[in-house]
């Protein structure tokens, strides 16, 4: 089954562009996820999970790194309940780290509150197809796995 979730495009400078997606962990924390191709996987802000820790299962420590070549103190987790779009999904791999640089930067370009990024990892899962000129993220699911809202 395919389902379409409706994206943010954002222009930078330079001519680039920024995708968002509209996101919750739970009802108090709601924003978006950035589709960041680039990212092997998705990562989530530690600071914003803490609160409603029963819906994620820690994996074990790891250390991951990001572009900027520094180290990211990462937790693996599964994220057994996070809604994109209208959308419940389990993210199996993911991982926490501190997003505030992000969270910081989007706030002053486009104020939008960042909670995490979707990565490649669930993009490839789900065969995700971006469709800038209808402003769509489509993604192939399992028929009756995923709740809609």
């Amino acid at each position: 089954m395919k389902i379409s979730i409706p994206i943010t495009i954002i222009n930078v400078e330079g001519g680039g562009c920024h995708l968002l997606v509209r996101s919750r962990l739970n009802a108090e924390v709601r924003g978006h996820l950035i589709i960041d191709t680039g990212a092997s996987s998705s990562a989530f802000d530690h600071d914003l999970c803490k609160p409603f820790s029963d819906d994620i299962y820690l994996v074990s420590d790891i250390r991951s790194s990001g572009v900027s070549s520094e180290s990211l103190n990462a937790k693996p987790v599964i994220m057994k309940k996070i809604w994109i779009g209208r959308y419940r999904f389990q993210i199996s791999q993911a991982v926490l780290i501190d997003l505030n640089h992000i969270k910081q930067l989007y706030l002053q370009f486009s104020n939008k509150n960042i909670i995490g990024l979707l990565g490649g990892n669930f993009l490839k899962q789900h065969r995700a197809i971006i469709d800038y000129k209808n402003s769509l993220l489509h993604l192939h699911i399992k028929n009756g796995v995923y709740e809609k809202n």
